[in-house]
């Protein structure tokens, strides 16, 4: 059995994993503070009014859309990419919500070029959209399947 090798390496992943982590982080922050200020809010003789609740509450459903938004972009983002050239199939690792590794393995018949130049997609395996920097493969002989 032949083993896979690593033919691409995506450059931003730690940034990526870092951004997805920081911005997870503030959205929990931003919900316990939420929480504390709903709780003194409802507080006998409390000073917190009701437009303080309103405006809170905007910010911290701003800070809750922020990873679904970051999530919906990068969860395209290929960070590895392995070739096994006796099968000619490949293993693709993207990160889900949690920066948990996602594996997707495809062939060539279930591969194809993005057909729309965009800054999110190169690829499109089994219709689902990846991005991987084409120039950045290190392996002439899995490039030439991708062309």
């Amino acid at each position: 059995m032949a083993s896979q090798r690593l033919i691409y390496e995506g450059p931003l992943v730690s940034k990526i994993k870092s951004i997805k982590l920081l911005s997870l982080s503030t959205s929990i922050a931003g919900f316990a503070a939420q929480m504390y200020i709903y709780r003194k809010s409802s507080q006998e003789g409390s000073k917190i009014s009701k437009l303080t609740l309103v405006i809170s509450s905007t910010m911290v459903l701003a800070f809750s859309l922020t990873p679904l938004l970051l999530n919906s972009i990068t969860k395209r983002y290929v960070y590895q990419l392995y070739f096994n050239s006796s099968s000619k199939s490949f293993t693709a690792y993207t990160l889900n919500f949690l920066n948990q590794p996602v594996k997707t393995q495809f062939t060539k018949s279930t591969l194809e070029l993005a057909p729309v130049a965009s800054p999110f997609t190169t690829i499109l395996v089994n219709k689902k959209p990846l991005f991987v920097d084409l120039k950045e493969i290190k392996d002439p002989e899995a490039l030439e399947l991708f062309v």
